[in-house]
């Protein structure tokens, strides 16, 4: 059973979309893995026919058609059909699809951008994929490393690294991002230290001048005579005496 969603999000406003997906560039240099999934997937030069089947239900036509949309995309447009498609595909069962789906939510090309949604479909596909499947590795290695990113960018370092970890496991090049976020986790680490002792020292503070202010000001404390202010009320007691 694949992930329910409660919003069938496709295009929404198309022209704030094209603008959007323009601007962010951060997409470009990672979609090596889903261009050559995509075209291995896709098995035919022209898409109609199978747009037709998939129209009709068929979800390995739909998988097919979005993964056509990608291989040959020209602009946007094509991107927004690939979503459209790749949706069809993962109600079906498709896993590849799900894959597909988390890199265009990720960087918000032919749908809106939703990181969420993002990681729950890249942790879908990562979770039940069967590798063998895949036409080498290289397609999972790229789903832990997008989830990782994805995560990284919601400031869970924690979870990214163990997505990095993943991701190390089967190709030996994360060495540089893992030694980051341990650094980075190591730094957040001492800063939530220092936090809590300066919380742990003004606490102590304000409880010892409560307890001055019981114990040493308060007019009807044992030590209320020694305090300064109240000499002229001591005075005034010794005279009526």
């Amino acid at each position: 059973m694949g992930i329910q969603e409660k919003d069938d999000e496709l295009f929404g406003d198309i022209e704030e979309l094209i603008t959007s997906s323009l601007q962010d560039t951060s997409a470009a240099d990672d979609e090596d893995v889903l261009d050559s999934l995509c075209k291995s997937i896709a098995k035919t030069d022209s898409c109609e026919a199978l747009k037709t089947q998939a129209d009709k239900g068929d979800t390995t036509a739909a998988l097919q058609v979005a993964s056509w949309y990608i291989a040959n995309a020209q602009n946007i447009i094509d991107y927004c059909h690939a979503y459209k498609y790749a949706k069809k595909a993962a109600k079906g069962g498709h896993i590849e699809a799900y894959y597909i789906l988390g890199q265009l939510a990720l960087y918000g090309t032919g749908c809106s951008k939703n990181i969420p949604r993002a990681i729950r479909y890249l942790s879908y596909f990562a979770e039940n994929v069967d590798e063998k499947e895949l036409p080498n590795e290289s397609v999972l290695v790229d789903a832990y490393a997008k989830l990782a990113e994805a995560e990284a960018s919601r400031g869970n370092r924690r979870r990214a690294y163990e997505y990095y970890m993943e991701a190390q496991e089967l190709d030996k090049r994360f060495d540089t991002q893992l030694g980051l976020l341990k650094a980075e986790m190591a730094d957040t680490q001492r800063g939530f230290f220092f936090a809590a002792v300066v919380v742990a020292t003004a606490f102590l503070c304000v409880c010892g001048l409560l307890f001055f202010f019981v114990n040493y000001v308060a007019k009807d404390s044992a030590y209320a005579k020694y305090m300064p202010w109240n000499e002229v009320e001591q005075v005034q007691t010794i005279d009526r005496d």
